[in-house]
C-alpha cells in the first residue's frame, strides 16, 4: 500500500541530520556556558590578585616615602624616587588589570546622564596637578565656546580615560605645559560628540600609538579595540583599556600627523536650562582610597559641592578616625590595604556609641549581585560604582542629607528596591523579599520575648537584611538596638518596641510591593 499523497515518505538521512544539528547545538550551548563561567572565574581571580598585591605595594610606599625627608645624597634620593615611581607604575597596572577584567566579563555599564564638560575636565586636571608639578610641568585646559555647557554621557568613565591618557602623556613629557583642548566633533552615523586633543605629549605615548597604527590597530566594526601588538611598550595595557572604553562610548583614540594625541567620545547636547539644585547641608566626609589620583578626584568632586573632606589610604586608619567622631559619611573603596573596605566597615559597626552608625558608602569596581549583597551584609548603606560618577554620588549623598524626607520614604525606600532590580533582576529581588518575609514573623516573635543577648542577635540579622529590601527605618533602628543591647542600656527595650512596629509596617509594604 502506497503512502498518502500529502505525506512524503520518511527520509532517514534528514532525521540523522536533524539529530546531529540538535546534538551540536546542545554542545555549543554547553561550551558557551563553560566559557562564560571561565570569564567570571578569570575576573574573580584578577580581582583577588589585585587586592593581594595592593597590600604589599602599600607597605612599600609607607616604608620608602619617609626616606625622602631624610638627609640623602643625590644618588640615594634618585634611587628612592625610582622605587616610588616603579610602585606607582605597578599600581597603574593593577588598575588597568581590574578594568580589563570588567571589560572581559561585560560588567562595564555606561550611564547616559547630563554632565558638565567643565567639571569632568577640571577634575582630571586637578587629579594630575601634583604629578605634573613633580616633573616641573603643569596641565592646562581649554574648552571651545561651541562645546555645550552640558552633554549626555558617562562622566565617570570619560574622566577615567582622560586621566589615564593625560597621565601617559605626562610620564615622560618634556614641554613645560601640557594642554588638553576640547571641541565639538561630528562622529560616524551623524552622531554628535567631543574631540579631546593633547599636544606636546611625551615620546612614550606617541611611540605606543604609532606602534598600534603600524600594526593595523583600527578596531572592529563595533568600535572595539583590537588586541595589543605582541611587542608592546609599557603603556600598551592602559592604552588598550582606554581604546576599549572609548569604543563602548562611540569614540576612538589616535595620533595626528603632527604628533598630537586625540580621542573622541559620543556625547549629545544636554539640557539647555538646568534646574537649580536644592540647597543641602555641607557634610564632613571621610574618603578611604589608596590610589593618589582617585583620592584627588573624589576629594575634588566633594569639595566642589561644598563638603569638607578628609582622605586616608588604608582601612585601619579609617576606623581609627571614625572612632574619634565628627564624620557625617564615609566613602569607602573596597580594595584598600590594611583592612579592606568590608573589614573596615565591620570594625566601624562594632564601635561603641553613635560613631558606629555613620553611613558608609562603598566604592566598588564590581556590580555583580553577590558583591552588592556582601556590601549590604556587613552594614554598608549604599554603593557607587568605580570610577565614581558625579551624578550617582550626588544622589547617594542627597538621600543622606535630605532634611525632611517624606514619612513614607523615611520607613520604606522603594527606590532602593528598584535600583536592586536593575542589578539583580526582578525575579531575584522577588525571591530576596520572599525570603525576608518568611523570616519576619519569627523575628517579630523573638523581639517580643527576647532578653538583651537575643535582642542583639535579632537586631544584627535585621541590620544585615532590612536595608537590602528597602526597609530603611528598620535598618537604622536595628543598628541602634544592636549596640544598646550589647551595652545593656535601658533604652534597648524601647527600641525593640519601635523596631517591632516598623517591621510590621515594613512587611505590609513589602507584600504590596511584590503583589
Amino acid at each position: 500500500m502506497s503512502p498518502p499523497a500529502d505525506r512524503p515518505p520518511a527520509d532517514p538521512a534528514a532525521d540523522l541530520h536533524a539529530a546531529e544539528i540538535a546534538r551540536l547545538t546542545a554542545a555549543l550551548e554547553a561550551a558557551q556556558v563553560r566559557a562564560e563561567e571561565a570569564v567570571r572565574a578569570k575576573t574573580r581571580t584578577l580581582a583577588f590578585m589585585s587586592q593581594e598585591i595592593r597590600v604589599p605595594v602599600g607597605a612599600i610606599v609607607d616604608a620608602v616615602r619617609p626616606l625622602l625627608a631624610a638627609p640623602l645624597g643625590p644618588t640615594e634620593r634618585e634611587r628612592v624616587s625610582r622605587i616610588l615611581r616603579s610602585v606607582g607604575t605597578l599600581r597603574l597596572l593593577l588598575e588597568d588589570l581590574s578594568d580589563l577584567a570588567r571589560l572581559e566579563a561585560d560588567e562595564l555599564r555606561l550611564e547616559q546622564e547630563p554632565f558638565a564638560v567643565e567639571t569632568v575636565v577640571g577634575s582630571a586636571v586637578s587629579a594630575l596637578r601634583e604629578a605634573a608639578e613633580e616633573r616641573g610641568m603643569r596641565v592646562e585646559s581649554f574648552i571651545d565656546p561651541a562645546v555645550p555647557a552640558k552633554v549626555v554621557g558617562d562622566a565617570a568613565w570619560l574622566r577615567h580615560v582622560l586621566v589615564d591618557l593625560l597621565g601617559m602623556a605626562l610620564r615622560d613629557g618634556e614641554a613645560p605645559v601640557l594642554t588638553v583642548r576640547v571641541a565639538v566633533a561630528a562622529l560616524d552615523r551623524g552622531r554628535q560628540g567631543l574631540r579631546f586633543t593633547v599636544a606636546e605629549a611625551g615620546p612614550g605615548l606617541i611611540a605606543e600609538l604609532r606602534r598600534w597604527t603600524a600594526a593595523g590597530a583600527e578596531g572592529g566594526a563595533d568600535g572595539e579595540a583590537p588586541t595589543p601588538p605582541g611587542r608592546a611598550g609599557e603603556r600598551a595595557l592602559g592604552l588598550h583599556v582606554c581604546r576599549r572604553i572609548l569604543g563602548l562610548m562611540g569614540g576612538a583614540v589616535g595620533l595626528s600627523a603632527d604628533g598630537t594625541v586625540w580621542f573622541t567620545v559620543g556625547a549629545d547636547p544636554g539640557p539647555a536650562a538646568p534646574t537649580a539644585p536644592r540647597d543641602r547641608p555641607s557634610l564632613s566626609i571621610l574618603v578611604v582610597e589608596d590610589n593618589p589620583v582617585n583620592q584627588r578626584v573624589n576629594a575634588w568632586l566633594l569639595e566642589k559641592d561644598g563638603h569638607r573632606v578628609t582622605v586616608v589610604g588604608d582601612g585601619r586608619q579609617a576606623v581609627r578616625l571614625v572612632a574619634t567622631g565628627g564624620f557625617d559619611a564615609v566613602l569607602m573603596d573596597l580594595d584598600v590595604p590594611g583592612l579592606d573596605g568590608l573589614e573596615a566597615t565591620q570594625a566601624i559597626r562594632a564601635l561603641r556609641g553613635p560613631e558606629a552608625q555613620v553611613p558608609v558608602i562603598a566604592i566598588t569596581a564590581s556590580t555583580r549581585p553577590e558583591d552588592v549583597e556582601r556590601c549590604r551584609a556587613v552594614g554598608m548603606d549604599d554603593h557607587v560604582p568605580k570610577p565614581v560618577n558625579p551624578a550617582a554620588l550626588a544622589r547617594v549623598l542627597a538621600r543622606l542629607t535630605d532634611p525632611e524626607p517624606p514619612p513614607e520614604a523615611a520607613e520604606f525606600d522603594s527606590a532602593a528596591l528598584a535600583a536592586l532590580e536593575g542589578v539583580l533582576g526582578a525575579d531575584r529581588v522577588r525571591a530576596l523579599v520572599d525570603d525576608f518575609l518568611a523570616r519576619a514573623a519569627t523575628l517579630r516573635t523573638r523581639l517580643e520575648r527576647a532578653d538583651a543577648p537575643e535582642l542583639a542577635d535579632v537586631a544584627a540579622e535585621l541590620r544585615k537584611t532590612a536595608g537590602t529590601v528597602g526597609l530603611a527605618a528598620v535598618h537604622r533602628t536595628a543598628v541602634a538596638l544592636e549596640h544598646a543591647a550589647h551595652e545593656g542600656r535601658m533604652e534597648a527595650s524601647t527600641l525593640a518596641v519601635t523596631l517591632d512596629g516598623q517591621l510590621a509596617r515594613g512587611v505590609e509594604r513589602l507584600r504590596a510591593f511584590v503583589g
